[in-house]
């Protein structure tokens, strides 16, 4: 945990780390609560591990004493196990206290995932003898996902704790059980890997300026579309920045012709 007066300066960066935190305070989930200090924090974790928070890869909240708790979001590991196989899950009712070690007042859920890419195996089970239930629980993955007690309860103030703005602990734990049966169903790359993926949009690679700084976008949609137009933007700009005189008039040529196309026949985007 941060300190509430704390920051981390550990980018090359300093500028690089106000202008991403000021786009936290205003585009990230919940950031709005956060101090400057704190966005600029959860900027620079972001950068160090390479991960896109306007998406929900990382997260960072304030907890009961104002300190800044990181941690990164279960929409990483989502995103890339659906790119090897899509899956269905199933979660368990809360588990009672004395199963997988839970104490009373402790709240834990098993999840079941089962890889559409591994369904296939239930037939040849059962053809082998299997059950139905038998061939599922080979070919699937459990996991379980508990908040403890004492995460929920401020033994200094006797009182709860809330959790995180927007979630429930029951929730909390659920997500918690999706983590732990992603990295065992998938056996998920490191951090630093599926960083990797987190500021492409649709194909296109962006980088942390061409999200909106200004909290102008209501839907995260909204904000990956603009990313995705401001990248497309700067390597139009760098590829013509690029070219030889000879070379800038022919493609201004293009583009007159292909604007009369569009004139003609109606075409948003002639040029794709």
């Amino acid at each position: 945990m941060i300190n509430k007066d704390d920051k981390l300066i550990l980018a090359d960066s300093n500028e690089e780390l106000v202008k991403m935190g000021h786009s936290i305070n205003t585009l990230m989930p919940g950031g709005e609560s956060l101090s400057k200090n704190q966005a600029i924090s959860v900027a620079n974790y972001s950068l160090l591990v390479g991960a896109n928070p306007f998406r929900g890869e990382i997260y960072g909240y304030k907890n009961k004493k104002g300190e800044l708790v990181l941690g990164d979001g279960y929409k990483l590991l989502n995103r890339w196990a659906k790119k090897i196989s899509d899956y269905d899950d199933k979660y368990s009712e809360r588990l009672p206290p004395g199963v997988e070690r839970l104490e009373e007042g402790d709240i834990g859920y098993r999840i079941t995932i089962t890889r559409h890419d591994k369904r296939g195996g239930i037939k040849e089970y059962t053809k082998l003898g299997a059950s139905f239930k038998e061939a599922l629980d080979i070919v699937s993955t459990s996991a379980i996902g508990i908040v403890l007690k004492k995460e929920m309860w401020s033994t200094k103030w006797n009182k709860p704790i809330d959790a995180p703005t927007g979630w429930t602990w029951d929730a909390v734990a659920r997500k918690r059980a999706l983590k732990n049966g992603l990295n065992l169903a998938y056996a998920m790359p490191g951090l630093a890997e599926l960083a990797k993926e987190t500021w492409v949009v649709e194909g296109v690679k962006t980088n942390p300026d061409d999200w909106a700084i200004e909290g102008t976008y209501n839907t995260p949609a909204e904000a990956e579309r603009h990313a995705q137009l401001s990248s497309e933007q700067r390597e139009r700009k760098e590829e013509v920045g690029q070219m030889t005189d000879e070379e800038r008039s022919s493609r201004a040529t293009v583009i007159e012709d292909a604007t009369e196309l569009m004139a003609e026949n109606g075409d948003d985007d002639p040029l794709g």
